[in-house]
């Protein structure tokens, strides 16, 4: 879509902290415009994301929350329907790739066979990220409890449905 500019910033950012003095946990809304930076963060979220690909515990987590049609999205009525995250087909093919692949640690054994299978993977986040024109990230201060992680939840909705009423596309990475 398009960048915010500072009110849409100012806008957002008062949506999470009003949340954050609902519920006690602190957040604030992070923004990056500068390409410099997004490329930079592109490479730690790839990392990120390479991590969970590897990892057969974290892989069979992220599949779980995963829905790869509308009917199973209406049949379980939650997780995230992957058709609404708006990726190329290429990603999408991943994803469904991967759901095939838990279980079974079949993309950690071909990493431990020298194959840069994960590299391979992420490849797909790295050019989307790197395409957008502005990266806002949510920032959860504090310990992680299962408090803040219900308030840093509050806090991301309240973000996204003012991001949407601001007309600004928001991905949930």
């Amino acid at each position: 879509k398009r960048a915010p500019d500072e009110n849409e910033i100012s806008e957002l950012q008062a949506a999470v902290t009003s949340t954050s003095k609902e519920t006690g946990i602190q957040c604030s809304v992070e923004v990056l415009l500068n390409p410099t930076d997004i490329l930079r963060l592109s490479e730690y979220v790839c990392d990120c994301d390479k991590f969970v690909i590897l990892n057969n515990r974290c892989l069979e987590e992220m599949v779980s929350e995963m829905r790869f049609s509308r009917s199973e999205a209406e049949e379980t009525r939650d997780g995230i329907e992957i058709s609404s995250l708006g990726l190329p087909p290429g990603a999408t093919q991943g994803l469904k790739l991967l759901k095939h692949a838990t279980g079974m640690g079949f993309v950690a054994q071909l990493a431990r066979q020298g194959l840069a299978v994960g590299d391979n993977l992420v490849k797909e986040s790295r050019v989307l990220l790197r395409g957008h024109c502005g990266v806002g990230m949510l920032v959860v201060h504090g310990e992680a409890t299962p408090k803040s992680f219900y308030g840093a939840g509050r806090a991301l909705e309240r973000m996204w449905l003012t991001a949407t009423k601001l007309g600004l596309g928001i991905h949930p990475w």
